[in-house]
């Protein structure tokens, strides 16, 4: 797609302002702050449009929105005309602003065809996208270079090897051929296994340190596991042996209920008896004050004196 020409309604300081472009390179050159990289926004917005590529389900406009007002004219927008590489050529109309947002594409006949195509949910119609085959911002990083940027322009191998960095990575400043070498200069600060200050040798000689570390306390977890398992078997038989200890304890308590009782019933039984002599020694008329101690003694004098007379009986014969 090449562009023909231009006119600028009101973008920043530029008002009616039309430019026709020739085939091939064209060169703008102003004095400073003349408007020069006003222009180039305002040919990625007649391009683009004003929405954040970033949000496809919201409509967001891009931060240069507000920057970019008109100065002295009170239509924000402009037209562009572009040859398609089918030979078609179409009008791109676009107003810009959060109120009064515009996009209209007309054939050279004057006939609209904005909706042959693709319209996200923002309202973003992606034509550039379309027959550029770049987005916004690879667009921008590929077609715009910035004055500060040109002095590093200096050979065609440089300007090479940016559009190379972009078509790969879609950042000018990310270059394979230099990540290359970057990365074979620090493979080469690694080193190897046959290097033993290298950190690749030094990281391997400490994960080895650390996997047997790991085995140790993986052994050690095992015993410690083993150490539970026999703490819950001993406190098993501990409850166990408890609980065998309150039954033989409750086995003694009741041996000796039944020991008690059969005491105080021979206890009662004694008592009875000596109730019953007691009221037999009453019906004896039985002297109380009789010297019980001395019966030993009345008792040998009774048996003497029935001795005597059958003795003395046996002399006179």
């Amino acid at each position: 797609m090449n562009l023909l020409r231009c006119h600028v309604q009101g973008f920043g300081k530029l008002a009616n302002l039309p430019l026709t472009f020739a085939s091939g390179l064209n060169v703008v050159y102003a004095a400073n702050e003349a408007g020069k990289s006003t222009l180039q926004r305002f040919l990625v917005a007649l391009l683009y449009g004003q929405v954040r590529p970033d949000i496809k389900a919201q409509r967001r406009l891009d931060s240069w929105v507000e920057s970019y007002k008109p100065w002295r004219s009170p239509d924000y927008g402009g037209t562009l005309w572009c040859k398609l590489a089918s030979g078609r050529e179409l009008e791109l109309y676009r107003t810009f602003g959060r109120d009064d947002s515009r996009f209209e594409i007309r054939t050279a006949g004057g006939e609209d065809i904005t909706r042959e195509y693709e319209t996200l949910r923002n309202s973003d119609v992606l034509f550039a996208a379309t027959h550029l085959g770049l987005g916004k911002e690879l667009f921008e990083s590929v077609a715009v270079i910035r004055e500060s940027e040109t002095a590093e322009l200096r050979y065609r191998e440089t300007l090479r090897d940016r559009i190379a960095n972009l078509a790969h990575s879609g950042d000018e400043k990310l270059s394979v051929r230099l990540s290359l070498v970057k990365l074979e200069e620090a493979i080469e600060s690694i080193g190897s296994e046959r290097a033993p200050t290298r950190p690749y040798k030094q990281a391997l000689d400490r994960l080895q340190e650390l996997r047997e570390e790991r085995d140790q306390l993986e052994a050690q977890r095992r015993q410690c596991r083993d150490w539970i398992q026999e703490r819950v078997r001993l406190s098993s038989d501990i409850e166990g042996l408890e609980q065998n200890h309150k039954a033989a304890g409750r086995g003694v308590i009741d041996a000796r209920w039944r020991e008690a009782r059969l005491r105080v019933r021979t206890l009662e039984e004694v008592d009875n008896e000596i109730r019953s002599l007691a009221e037999e020694i009453k019906s004896l008329d039985a002297d109380p004050d009789f010297p019980v101690h001395q019966l030993d003694d009345l008792n040998r004098l009774v048996a003497t004196a029935t001795i005597s007379p059958g003795a003395s009986k046996r002399s006179s014969a």
